[in-house]
Formats: structure tokens, sequence, C-alpha cells
């Protein structure tokens, strides 16, 4: 609620302020559009890359063993990357993990659920515990940077059940990766 106010009392006044506004995505320009009536010549669109530098294919093995043990994760595991909150849509990822888990108990790899969390992150812990999880799901919390490209690389699957994007770099950084991703 912090969040919302501020922006509330800042964001409108800051697009009528400005002389240009950047943004990620076509979806970002015409939402900045729409909601805070901003005329489209004002907006430049500069797209988002990866840097292949740091998100490729090339992490050696032992890199990634080291970072699982950092987090004590398991060799295979499905993984999702964000901040807890509502529109990253982690509720319904929980229900379709257990969908898959309950019909295939022993072949189904563990759910890593990494990042900080945001707002309105207690259901995603009470989905887990409602459902009888626990033991299947980790939590990492925050993920430091450089450990970022190496827990993609050893993932199984990269999950990004997002409901509401500018961009989903994610997406992009884990396909660099060489990991599949389930969007």
């Amino acid at each position: 609620w912090k969040t919302k106010i501020m922006l509330d009392m800042n964001l409108k006044a800051s697009c009528r302020r400005a002389d240009m506004i950047i943004t990620i995505s076509e979806f970002s320009k015409r939402e900045i559009m729409k909601y805070f009536k901003v005329s489209s010549k004002k907006i430049t669109v500069a797209y988002c890359g990866v840097d292949r530098s740091i998100f490729n294919e090339n992490i050696p093995e032992e890199t990634i063993c080291k970072v699982l043990n950092k987090f004590s994760l398991p060799r295979k595991y499905l993984l999702y990357l964000g901040t807890l909150e509502p529109r990253k849509n982690i509720e319904r990822l929980i229900e379709a993990y257990s969908v898959i888990k309950r019909e295939k108990p022993e072949e189904t790899p563990v759910l890593v659920i990494a990042g900080r969390k945001g707002w309105m992150y207690d259901a995603i812990f009470e989905k887990v515990r409602k459902l009888g999880l626990h033991d299947s799901i980790i939590f990492t919390g925050y993920i430091e940077d450089s450990d970022v490209p190496v827990l993609m690389r050893g993932a199984l699957v990269f999950l990004f059940p997002s409901l509401y994007e500018r961009f989903g770099l994610p997406v992009l950084e884990a396909m660099a990766c060489g990991t599949p991703v389930l969007t």
C-alpha cells in the first residue's frame, strides 16, 4: 500500500514534467499512454537485452554444484525466480505443481521458488502449507545477481507464470543459458 500511495502521488506528475519517457516495451508504452494520458511522441521504447558474457550455456558443472550446495538444492529442480507477489501468479504455479506431483510423485523434481518477498506474499506460503508441499518446494529467498545465471543454467525448466509484465527479461536470460522456459 505504501508503494501504491507513493506511485499515485508522484507518477502522474513525473510523467507531465518529463521531456521524454524511455520504457522497455511497446506494452509499457501503451500502458503509460492509457493510464497517464501521455502522448506517444513523448515515449521512446528501448528494448532490453541479455548480457551473453553472464547468461550463457558455458557455466561449468562444478560452478553449478557449488551454488546448488550453497542453497541446499538437489541437482534436478524446476525454477521460478522473481519477486513473491500476486501479479507473478505463483499460487497458480504451486497449484499446477501440486497436480503434477500428485500424478507422478516419484518423477516430479522439486520446485525451487527463488526471490525476495514483495507485497501480499503470505498467500503463497499458505498455499504450500494447505497443499502439503513443504517437502517438495524450496524457498531460497533473495538470490545474488552472480548466482542467478548459475541457477538458471542448472534448472531442468525455468518457470515464468507472471500475469503482468513489462518485458519479462528473465525469460530471455534463461533461454540464453540454454534452459527451456515454460511461460
